[in-house]
């Protein structure tokens, strides 16, 4: 979720922008990740915070599981240039990247 002090275009860092930026625009992603978050709003309906907790977890599962994989040791193009933007999945804020696409599932 973008803030007033935040450090790039609304967001903590670059990373997270980039990494919010991506989530956002990219249709099969964006429909994906606003599903996850209204399974979650279902699932924790009464309690936003575990929504978002729950929609966390599963941003950073999938940074492990599917995008680190695909790009450990990668030197050439798309890899080099995703680490490039993005190095490593710590440097995300993914409270603020899953506050957002809560917002965005309504």
């Amino acid at each position: 979720m973008p803030t007033d002090d935040a450090g790039y275009q609304g967001w903590r860092d670059h990373a997270t922008w980039a990494m919010a930026l991506h989530l956002g625009n990219d249709e099969p992603l964006y429909r994906h990740w606003r599903e996850v978050a209204r399974s979650a709003l279902r699932e924790h309906s009464t309690d936003r915070d575990r929504a978002r907790w729950a929609v966390e977890d599963a941003l950073r599962e999938w940074w492990d599981h599917t995008v680190e994989e695909q790009f450990r040791g990668a030197t050439g193009e798309p890899g080099l240039l995703f680490r490039d933007i993005v190095p490593t999945g710590d440097a995300i804020d993914w409270r603020a990247v899953a506050e957002s696409i809560l917002e965005g599932a309504g």
